[in-house]
């Protein structure tokens, strides 16, 4: 049952942040506007930051009571939290995906693509090189959804299409706000 529920949220996932033409309806904390983005769109965005990420070579997952790094359940519901664990060896496993050289690294945070704050997982179908400059502001927004979800203000769900959501609008905040000043 663990197998086929760890299998049905990575297609979920990979659907989250694959699909050609990408959808995310935003709470009220967001003003209620309903916004979709072209595929062609996304990547000129992301070109313009420096975006790498690749769906299909990091899908994201999930922290489960039975992961490796497992350090107990945080929020109400409960949700799993992992230890942040991530060894060279995964990072160059990593790497090759994303054609990214060791000497290249300092220019890559190996990021949680959900952050572990909101239950993501340690395993490399989380974890992608994310450059530096723009990790830095997706760290702003991270903070914020994990205040928000511990404040009982918007669900993991949420938080997991919100960071979805930030893959087109790199520069937004949980209420709009523009992260990137």
């Amino acid at each position: 049952m663990k197998k086929l529920f760890k299998t049905a949220t990575m297609f979920l996932l990979v659907g989250m942040f694959a699909s050609n033409s990408m959808g995310f309806t935003q709470n009220n904390r967001l003003n209620n506007q309903a916004k979709t983005l072209s595929q062609t769109h996304y990547l000129k965005i992301h070109e313009a930051i420096g975006t790498i990420y690749a769906p299909a070579a990091t899908p994201g997952c999930f922290c489960t009571t039975t992961s490796k790094d497992f350090a107990g359940l945080r929020y109400d519901p409960p949700v799993p939290y992992c230890k942040r664990h991530v060894t060279m060896h995964e990072k160059n496993e990593i790497a090759i995906l994303y054609n990214i050289k060791p000497q290249q690294y300092k220019h890559y945070e190996f990021d949680h693509l959900i952050p572990l704050s909101i239950g993501g997982s340690n395993n490399p179908c989380n974890i992608w090189p994310q450059p530096i400059r723009q990790a830095k502001i997706k760290d702003k927004l991270e903070l914020e959804l994990y205040y928000a979800v511990k404040a009982g203000n918007i669900t993991r769900h949420q938080a997991v299409k919100i960071i979805s959501y930030w893959f087109h609008h790199p520069c937004t905040g949980l209420d709009n706000h523009n992260l990137c000043r």
